[in-house]
C-alpha cells in the first residue's frame, strides 16, 4: 500500500469506530503513512549500505591480490649460481676424466687400449 493509502485507510478505520474526531482521524491516518514511508526510505537506505559494503570488500581483496603478486615478483627466487659452481670445482678436482664412475683419478690409458683378437682392435 502507498503511504496515503494507508492513511486513508487507517484514518477512515479510526473516524468509523466514532471514538476520535475526524481531525484526531487524519492525524492518525497521516501519522501511519509517514511511518510506512520511513520504513521505505530505512529499507532502500539499508541496501544500499549493503551494496557498498560488498563493493569495499571486492575492492580490498582485488588490491590485496595485486599486492601479493607485485610482492612475489619483487621478491622472486633465483638459483645460487656461486654456490653450484663452486660445489661442481670441488667435486671435479680430477679434472674432465673425473666423473662418478671413475673417481677422481679418471681411467687408466692401458684400460682403454683395444690390441689382441678382437673384431675391433687389430
Amino acid at each position: 500500500m502507498s503511504g496515503a493509502v494507508t492513511a486513508a485507510a487507517v484514518g477512515g478505520a479510526a473516524l468509523a469506530s466514532g471514538a476520535v474526531t475526524a481531525g484526531t482521524a487524519a492525524a492518525i491516518g497521516l501519522g501511519a503513512g509517514s511511518m510506512v514511508a520511513q520504513n521505505r526510505a530505512a529499507k532502500k537506505g539499508l541496501q544500499q549500505q549493503q551494496r557498498a559494503e560488498a563493493q569495499n570488500l571486492a575492492n580490498a581483496k582485488q588490491a590485496q591480490s595485486q599486492a601479493n603478486q607485485a610482492f612475489r615478483a619483487a621478491n622472486q627466487k633465483q638459483p645460487n649460481v656461486r654456490g653450484i659452481r663452486e660445489a661442481a670445482a670441488r667435486q671435479g678436482g680430477g679434472g674432465q676424466s673425473s666423473t662418478m664412475l671413475t673417481g677422481p683419478s679418471g681411467v687408466a690409458s692401458n684400460q682403454l687400449s683395444l690390441s689382441g683378437n678382437t673384431m675391433l682392435g687389430a
